[in-house]
């Protein structure tokens, strides 16, 4: 899983796409563990698109769960956005929605998280 990182000032958007299953969860732990180092209180922010994203599994749910591990005690913020209405649903039947600010899209979670990455994302 090859994941084209995009970085708005002190925000990273990472998008994820297709299905997040057994098969692909591995690669994706090690693809985003590196992005997680960068997050702490006085960092990056980190922001997972979900707009392509069809489906996460529990394997995939415990990758989020293990970056979200590897991010809070540093004081670093893990986000999601544009999340599909399946994913959505898991997300709220784990209660998911309650460990993850959810934004309805890229620029609302932008301007949430940094005012230079919301104005970096108006500018591109």
């Amino acid at each position: 899983m090859s994941l084209p990182a995009k970085r708005y000032a002190d925000v990273l958007v990472v998008p994820l796409a297709g299905r997040i299953d057994h098969t692909v969860c591995e690669s994706l732990l090690a693809e985003l563990l590196p992005h997680a180092a960068s997050c702490r209180s006085d960092g990056d922010a980190l922001l997972l698109d979900m707009q392509h994203l069809e489906y996460i599994s529990s394997a995939g749910l415990r990758v989020l769960m293990l970056l979200s591990k590897e991010v809070r005690p540093r004081g670093g913020r893990v986000a999601v956005a544009s999340l599909q209405e399946v994913v959505r649903e898991i997300f709220d039947i784990t209660k998911f929605s309650a460990l993850f600010p959810i934004h309805a899209d890229t620029p609302a979670a932008l301007a949430a998280l940094s005012d230079a990455a919301a104005r970096a994302y108006a500018a591109a």
